[in-house]
């Protein structure tokens, strides 16, 4: 006979399916973690898959956590390491030795942390040993580092297969300025980097990674970020050494200059490219119209091999205007008389369709005042110069989504995607 309170043991498969069910419902699996032995380790491996330092006190609680168990700190794939302010803190100098109870850590997330350890990383194996076994690295928000750091930076994550570095990750000269060939630090003897994301006007951290990965072979998706109209001369190496590779490109604009640029390399194997402009993130309404967008798809309707292609995103603020022009350099003063070229775009996307009966298209756009939902190109929504009639929709009507929402997740879903909640992580 059963005692009273006791509840048989359930299949493994059971306890997965629930757990998969309570995955997002963190208050639900600490309390069966706690209640519930035959859960306690299925439930530690759901909560501490991700987790997030975000001061010393966390940073203590969890150092104690994972040294009185050790198993715990084994769940651990994702980390992200911060603080709230630019500020001395323990963290700063104690997060690589946080990775020595991480055995099996895929993920590093860094923001606003100094990189100054990185000294320690140059002579100890053990951390060293840790570091190469992470294959996703972010540094996200500030980060200042000379060459020479940066360098030695790239060889403890020697097995990196994606990089991220924020437009905010500063690499500047050593103090000599000498070129990365003959800072001492050799190149990766093979490339597992796959996935880059990195700011056009950084040009020691694009020659940097040229030079340590040299990823002609190895790269499937860049993404690149340019706030600049005259990008760095290392930009367009790095489009064409990418070039032969790359299979999905992200390109994160405001205007038209360094357009051509940026689509000018003979992309062999480019199967999805996404358009972005560069204020995504930002929660208020862009004042430049963000015709270069257009501009972009007519200059692939030229491409030789656009036949390649199977996904094109463009994501832009709700174009609603006043809009300045820029003209020469300069902005013209805001007028109401620039509409979006909402018959245009259709038109375009239209004839890319026609030519490539596998292409589709998203198109996401920010409106701060919409939770994220699905809609038409002639949903009253976008405004007095929207579309009474899409030729798009009409002919191609499983060709195209059309996103609207308040937020952007720039390390969402291939370059970013809409949200309802405002993202930690900003490009």
């Amino acid at each position: 006979m059963e005692e009273p309170g006791f509840v048989a043991p359930l299949p493994a498969e059971i306890h997965e399916e629930i757990l998969d069910h309570l995955e997002r419902d963190t208050h639900a699996l600490k309390a069966y973690a706690l209640t519930c032995r035959q859960w306690t380790e299925r439930a530690q491996r759901v909560l501490f898959r991700t987790l997030s330092i975000n001061d010393d006190a966390q940073y203590g609680c969890a150092k104690a956590l994972f040294e009185t168990n050790p198993r715990i700190g084994q769940f651990v794939r994702v980390l992200t390491l911060s603080k709230s302010y630019a500020v001395p803190a323990v963290l700063d100098d104690e997060w690589p030795n946080l990775l020595l109870l991480m055995d099996h850590l895929e993920e590093l997330n860094i923001s606003r942390l100094k990189l100054s350890p990185i000294y320690n990383i140059r002579t100890a194996d053990h951390l060293r040993s840790r570091f190469s076994r992470i294959r996703s690295l972010r540094l996200l928000k500030p980060h200042s580092l000379d060459t020479e750091d940066f360098l030695h930076l790239l060889a403890a994550f020697h097995s990196l297969s994606e990089l991220y570095l924020s437009k905010e990750t500063h690499i500047t000269p050593d103090l000599y300025a000498s070129p990365v060939q003959d800072l001492g630090v050799p190149p990766a003897q093979e490339s597992s980097l796959r996935s880059l994301t990195i700011h056009a006007a950084s040009s020691i951290s694009i020659s940097s990674v040229l030079f340590y990965f040299h990823p002609q072979t190895s790269l499937r998706r860049l993404q690149i970020s340019i706030d600049d109209a005259t990008p760095a001369p290392e930009f367009g190496d790095l489009l064409r050494t990418a070039a032969p590779s790359v299979e999905e490109l992200v390109l994160r604009l405001s205007h038209h200059p360094p357009l051509m640029v940026a689509l000018q390399p003979p992309f062999q194997q480019l199967r999805r490219l996404h358009l972005k402009h560069v204020d995504m993130e930002v929660s208020l309404y862009d004042e430049e119209n963000p015709t270069w967008l257009l501009a972009a798809l007519k200059h692939i309707l030229h491409w030789d091999r656009r036949s390649l292609l199977r996904e094109i995103v463009l994501s832009f603020p709700m174009p609603e205007g006043p809009w300045t022009r820029r003209v020469g350099g300069y902005q013209e003063p805001i007028s109401s008389e620039l509409p979006f070229p909402w018959v245009q775009l259709d038109i375009t996307l239209a004839k890319l369709a026609e030519d490539n009966a596998r292409l589709v298209f998203t198109l996401n756009i920010r409106d701060v005042s919409r939770k994220t939902r699905l809609i038409s190109l002639t949903d009253p929504l976008l405004g007095r110069y929207r579309l009474r009639e899409s030729r798009m929709e009409r002919m191609h009507p499983h060709a195209l989504k059309v996103f609207v929402g308040p937020r952007w997740n720039p390390i969402g879903r291939f370059g970013g995607e809409l949200c309802d909640r405002a993202s930690a992580f900003t490009t």
